[in-house]
């Protein structure tokens, strides 16, 4: 039946190609839904947008979520979206992949350094999973903030994750 429809013709390097083409895009979009500034941001500030983000999180997923803002700086709308993908991309990694009941995010600045740590209490980050599309996209963030990324991962002893970046 594939004959009939002329699948056979397609061989394993198209496939490989359509597969690139199709990851691409993927992270096109991805791009592209992160770009825009959410909300609950926008109108109430990253705070409140990032308490209004782990509040969802917390009923949905039952995770005991702990978090610390404490910025006297006023930051630019870029870096707040910036952070508050960062956050999201990582909220979303702990929930699908960690396995954790826990998480505690920090949010604060020494001087014009900010700094956020992200840790979870769940199964850690794998090989395999180290090269993600959201950790991708996490370091990719950083870059662009001219930041440092530092994740330290153990085998079921969960996973704390640091991001610093001076705002000068």
């Amino acid at each position: 039946m594939a004959v009939k429809h002329g699948i056979s013709s397609i061989d394993d390097d198209r496939i490989k190609k359509y597969n690139e083409i199709l990851v691409d895009t993927t992270m096109e979009i991805r791009d592209l839904s992160h770009s825009l500034m959410p909300k609950s941001v926008s109108k109430s500030g990253l705070k409140l947008g990032l308490a209004d983000l782990f509040e969802r999180s917390q009923e949905i997923h039952n995770i005991n979520i702990a978090y610390r803002y404490d910025l006297e700086i006023s930051l630019a709308p870029d870096i707040q979206l910036n952070l508050f993908r960062i956050v999201q991309e990582l909220l979303q990694n702990a929930e699908k992949h960690s396995k954790c009941t826990e998480i505690n995010c920090q949010i604060y600045s020494v001087e014009t350094m900010i700094i956020l740590i992200f840790e979870d209490n769940g199964i850690g980050i794998s090989e395999s999973n180290s090269e993600g599309i959201g950790l991708i996209s996490i370091a990719s963030r950083v870059e662009t903030m001219n930041g440092k990324l530092s994740i330290e991962s153990n085998e079921n002893q969960g996973t704390i994750i640091r991001i610093k970046f001076s705002i000068e």
